[in-house]
């Protein structure tokens, strides 16, 4: 482009974002093994409960459910995280689920939420939507969360990865509190 007017290089320039490649970053191949089990392998069909870092707070319960389009935050919970409702983004709607019910949407929010331990943790920015039922989760976190982190989930291994740059990071499930979850929502149910 030596010797060019500044016009044509431009123009040059544009063309090769128009059609230059697109910007995709390398990331490490992830794959599960028996090194990633941390437990006995269940005795029953466990499901991923994990702890995370939100509004500040470490929040257990936190269940993720592959199935879900939404990442929920219970009213409740909300609350307990000193939250306010002047916090709340206005959205109007219900929540359908699996069999067909429905709960209206209090609102949604968005927080910050860190995964992993020290040096192993990412923070990404989550929208949850609130909802103000009886659950036994604190959090129901669904695919928009598992794509924003590029998670990948294990159920055998109770484990979910993703990568960072050229890393690849755990978060483990815990079983007795996805156990304990199971018993109290027994509970609710009933």
């Amino acid at each position: 482009m030596v010797g060019m007017n500044l016009g044509r290089k431009r123009k040059s320039y544009n063309v090769l974002v128009v059609h230059g490649k697109a910007n995709t970053t390398p990331t490490s191949m992830i794959t599960f093994n028996e090194r990633d089990m941390r437990y006995e392998p269940p005795r029953q069909d466990e499901p991923m409960v994990i702890l995370v870092v939100t509004a500040e707070y470490k929040v257990e319960r936190v269940l993720i459910d592959q199935g879900s389009s939404a990442n929920i935050l219970y009213w409740s919970n909300y609350k307990r995280l000193g939250l306010q409702p002047a916090n709340l983004e206005a959205c109007s709607g219900k929540l359908y689920g699996f069999a067909g019910e429905q709960v209206t949407i209090k609102g949604v929010i968005e927080l910050e939420t860190t995964f992993g331990e020290r040096g192993h943790a990412r923070t990404i920015p989550m929208l949850y939507t609130i909802i103000d039922v009886d659950a036994s989760y604190n959090i129901i976190m669904g695919r928009p969360t598992l794509n924003k982190l590029g998670g990948v989930v294990s159920t055998l291994h109770l484990c979910i990865k993703y990568s960072v740059g050229q890393e690849v990071r755990r978060v483990w499930a815990d079983h007795r509190v996805a156990r304990r979850c199971y018993e109290d929502r027994l509970r609710i149910g009933s």
